[in-house]
């Protein structure tokens, strides 16, 4: 756990292939919300995949090449989150998540819809990041503006239970 301070307030990472598992088209629907809101909120996109040319080409006649920023794939997750406040994950479905485990351990809150059953356990609303209903863009919004509230140590906790340690002692109570 290595908590980094954000260069920027209100910019939310996404990280993730660009593909349609990952639901990137509704970032364009996000996108809008933020334009019709007037909302100072910048989503920096990272990843690559099948569709990236197209999505790009619909942020273009969105007219949201100022809000959603594409910047291919990147590794370093410290400079990731040192320019992102928070972390956004808007699957319809999704495995473990363990892209909201890199957040965490970086002490970054995130935003989520709750479409899949891990969110639920990896996420607690309002205290390391929001829990929100699928497709409902105002709270999203909402979420990032109000994502320096989540405070560290509530995520800080939460991320210890998925540490090596934890994890192999309660593997080793179930057997």
């Amino acid at each position: 756990y290595r908590p980094i301070a954000s260069q920027h307030a209100h910019h939310a990472a996404v990280i993730g292939r660009l593909d349609a598992d990952k639901n990137i088209f509704a970032l364009i629907d996000l996108g809008k919300e933020i334009l019709g809101q007037n909302q100072d909120i910048v989503i920096n996109i990272y990843g690559d995949g099948q569709l990236k040319d197209e999505f790009q080409a619909a942020i273009v006649v969105a007219g949201l090449s100022d809000i959603l920023i594409l910047h291919g794939f990147e590794s370093n997750k410290e400079k990731i989150f040192s320019v992102n406040s928070s972390l956004l994950l808007l699957s319809k479905s999704e495995g473990f998540g363990l892209v909201i485990l890199e957040a965490y351990a970086h002490g970054k809150p995130v935003i989520v819809f709750d479409s899949f059953t891990a969110a639920r356990d990896v996420v607690k609303h309002q205290q390391t990041g929001f829990l929100l209903a699928y497709g409902d863009y105002a709270a999203v919004v909402d979420g990032i503006k109000q994502a320096d509230t989540i405070d560290t140590a509530n995520i800080s906790a939460l991320f210890s239970q998925f540490e090596n340690k934890t994890i192999f002692a309660r593997w080793n109570q179930l057997f």
